[in-house]
């Protein structure tokens, strides 16, 4: 048993980190604060929106700054992914189907500010003094 009777609450707005010797369950707890994986007992109650720094330096190696920023709205980064894969495909090879979906994905990168989603995040990286 990792944890018991373990009960606590993490109030909106605030910032919060696990520190601990290797080992401890540092990892395992964030996994099931997140939800990547599940409780053997007991329950979480999860908000709507939760922002989780990861550990894995080289997780995002293989993309540029930028798309790792917007990245961070997984909805728009699925969608941008999504729309490109269709678009790159021959024009005679599309299907109704794929042009139904190139509206909902437009629809999609519409709604999330994906328009501007690069201006946005060089503003910030501007701001952070990363090039």
């Amino acid at each position: 048993m990792l944890f018991e009777d373990v009960n606590t609450t993490f109030i909106s707005g605030r910032r919060y980190a696990i520190t601990g010797p290797n080992g401890a369950g540092k990892s395992t707890l964030m996994k099931i604060l997140t939800g990547e994986i599940d409780s053997e007992k007991g329950s979480v109650t999860r908000p709507k929106k939760m922002g989780v720094l990861r550990q894995d330096q080289f997780a995002f190696d293989a993309y540029r700054v930028m798309d790792t920023v917007i990245m961070g709205n997984a909805g728009l980064w699925a969608a941008l992914q999504e729309r490109e894969t269709l678009y790159a495909k021959d024009h005679n090879a599309l299907t109704d189907e794929d042009g139904i979906r190139l509206g909902e994905l437009e629809g999609i990168v519409g709604d999330e500010s994906g328009y501007t989603a690069e201006v946005d995040a060089a503003i910030l990286l501007d701001g952070l003094d990363i090039p």
